[in-house]
């Protein structure tokens, strides 16, 4: 009966979920408290770094006038991540870019990984996450 019992808790442990983790995001850096800014959490590069295309990034929208603050992602499994950020200035819920293609409004990823000539890649913007964590990201504007 010992032996059932133990081996029900092992596979029961064994089985268990890994700890759920909370990270928690600092965007600085906006020049104006315009707008809102909005914020993915990506845990796959499926269209990254378009989070309107995106099924499985985890969007939130915050006031521009709240930056500085922590937002908190609560109960996420251990894993890879990726954070993107728009501030969208004009709230017409786009990026608005010059004839060339180049953001006029503000943007940021983890690892602040902004590529000069291009849209930043998952690879380069990706970080683990294994437990309880804080990143902080800055917008750039050009």
């Amino acid at each position: 009966m010992r032996l059932i019992l133990a081996a029900i808790i092992g596979s029961a442990l064994y089985m268990a979920p890994a700890c759920a983790a909370d990270l928690a995001l600092t965007i600085e850096g906006a020049r104006s408290t315009d707008g809102t800014v909005a914020i993915c959490l990506w845990s796959d590069g499926q269209n990254f770094p378009d989070c309107a295309k995106s099924r499985t990034a985890e969007r939130r929208e915050i006031p521009a006038g709240a930056l500085g603050r922590s937002i908190v992602f609560e109960g996420l499994k251990p894993g890879t991540f990726a954070i993107t950020a728009l501030h969208d200035e004009n709230d017409n819920g786009r990026l608005d870019t010059n004839l060339i293609g180049i953001p006029k409004e503000g943007i940021a990823v983890s690892n602040d990984a902004m590529p000069k000539f291009s849209a930043p890649r998952f690879a380069e913007t990706s970080f683990a996450l294994t437990g309880d964590a804080s990143q902080r990201i800055t917008l750039v504007y050009r």
